[in-house]
């Protein structure tokens, strides 16, 4: 990256930890994100030649024309929070009882901003076209990126690029690779109905309690029997509802819970065999059931070509020891929706924020902290990305 650039981004980027701080702050939960969007907005319009949209009630788009001729691509970042009490302890926390970013998206909004704001001030020498994306709900299944997408966002988009944190590499690491990065995801419900009866009395009634553990045993045996290995995939029961008396058992049982898989022929034999397993017990127990899969996110999957690009173009910018192969993520991401409709890629950065026991506290954790350290080198490796689209600059 050349001197100018360098300088810019740090610019930026010193901008931005404030502008993250500050969105940190007010978090607002997805499809809520009101005072996000007006901040966004508000900083937006102070950059030359970008004009603001605002296609959804919450979230919008900018865009930013070259004054040359060149293709349109997109940057996408998403400004949601999550329904989660923040640690008190924590040196910057959310104002708002019960929401906080937990994810990083008040650094993906902030570093999107602070890319903007770069491409902005050289946009005479700019080539084509540049959407910067700031997207509602990705955490709200199945995720704003589809309305986003409804309304015609990429409509004459060529090519989309997104960035997420990564809370286990260090600053300054990027992970980037062609094909799948996250798994496609569906929720799963179970609804088991027979005869209640007296527990003195088992044999009287059905009982729909015995018969949920049965298949909760039985669903634990599907991916490892009947699934490839290479395919990865994952399938969990998350939960048990019925009404509880001490002597007598319901006559209904819910059971809910979520499958992943990075593989799409996987996707559809997991759903078929909980379906036979769960009728097949429901027979022998003389009740009935019904059985619901329903889908969230697709699989993120980043064109190989596209990818390719980005690992050479960070490669240059931070060094080959800065640049890794990431493993695929059995957890979802709405990013999906774009790469549904034009081809793109996914990448991480790391954020790695080591706490004084030694500890690394997860995404979606009240302990969650991010590291503004990971801002500079995020803003660049975004510029660097964005630029290096053949025909983007001069």
């Amino acid at each position: 990256m050349e001197e100018y650039l360098v300088t810019l981004c740090e610019e930026a980027a010193a901008k931005a930890v404030g502008w993250r701080r500050y969105i940190h702050e007010h978090p607002e939960l997805s499809f809520k994100e009101v005072g996000t969007t007006a901040f966004i907005e508000r900083i937006l319009r102070g950059f030359d030649g970008i004009t603001v949209d605002r296609p959804l009630k919450t979230g919008l788009v900018a865009v930013l024309k070259g004054d040359l001729p060149g293709k349109t691509v997109a940057m996408r970042a998403d400004i949601d929070a999550l329904p989660i009490s923040e640690d008190e302890s924590l040196p910057i926390r959310s104002k708002v009882p019960g929401v906080m970013h937990a994810c990083g998206h008040d650094a993906h909004a902030a570093t999107l901003l602070g890319t903007a704001e770069v491409l902005s001030k050289i946009r005479h020498t700019l080539h084509g076209t540049v959407k910067f994306i700031f997207q509602p709900a990705e955490e709200c299944p199945p995720g704003g990126a589809k309305d986003m997408v409804a309304c015609g966002v990429l409509n004459d988009v060529d090519m989309i690029f997104g960035m997420h944190y990564h809370v286990y590499e260090d600053p300054g690491t990027f992970l980037v690779k062609p094909g799948p990065l996250y798994a496609s995801t569906y929720d799963m419900r179970i609804e088991l109905s027979g005869k209640g009866g007296h527990a003195a009395f088992p044999h009287s009634g059905t009982d729909c309690i015995l018969l949920a553990s049965q298949i909760v045993v039985g669903i634990n045996g599907i991916i490892p029997r009947f699934i490839d290995n290479a395919k990865r995939s994952v399938l969990t029961v998350t939960g048990i509802t019925s009404p509880m008396t001490y002597n007598s058992f319901p006559d209904s049982v819910t059971l809910i819970g979520t499958m992943r898989s990075l593989d799409k022929d996987a996707e559809a034999l997991i759903i078929r065999k909980v379906t036979e397993l769960c009728q097949s017990y429901a027979r022998l127990f003389e009740a009935s059931c019904s059985v619901t899969f329903t889908k969230g996110y697709d699989l993120v999957s980043s064109d190989p070509v596209i990818a390719a690009a980005v690992r050479k173009t960070l490669t240059e910018e931070f060094g080959e020891a800065h640049v890794k192969e990431p493993v695929p993520l059995m957890g979802g991401e709405d990013f999906s929706s774009y790469l549904a409709r034009v081809p793109g890629c996914f990448f991480r950065s790391g954020t790695r924020t080591v706490k004084s026991d030694g500890s690394v506290s997860p995404p979606h954790c009240s302990s969650y902290e991010f590291n503004d350290d990971a801002i500079l080198p995020s803003v660049k490796a975004q510029v660097s990305v964005l630029l290096n689209v053949p025909g983007m600059i001069s």
